[in-house]
């Protein structure tokens, strides 16, 4: 079978990956404590939040994606 031209490559595959990965943690941290806040929604998910360690964690996996993106398009 003969090879599309039009394939994306991997490395851009991974990227749009973490990306989306990325928007998508940042959005679920901006938005369970305004649905806590202004529906009484996600109770548990917004007083989890809450604690330091969750957020550590959050906020971490966050930024080790964005430095290995980094690393592996500088390499």
């Amino acid at each position: 079978m003969a090879k599309s031209v039009l394939a994306p490559a991997g490395l851009s595959v991974f990227a749009l990956f973490v990306s989306i990965g990325g928007m998508f943690l940042a959005l679920f941290i901006m938005m369970v404590p305004v649905a806590y806040e202004k529906y009484d929604k996600f109770t548990r998910v917004a007083r989890a939040i809450k604690e330091v360690r969750v957020e550590f964690t959050l906020i971490g996996t966050g930024t080790t994606l964005d430095l290995l993106i980094a690393y592996v398009f500088y390499v």
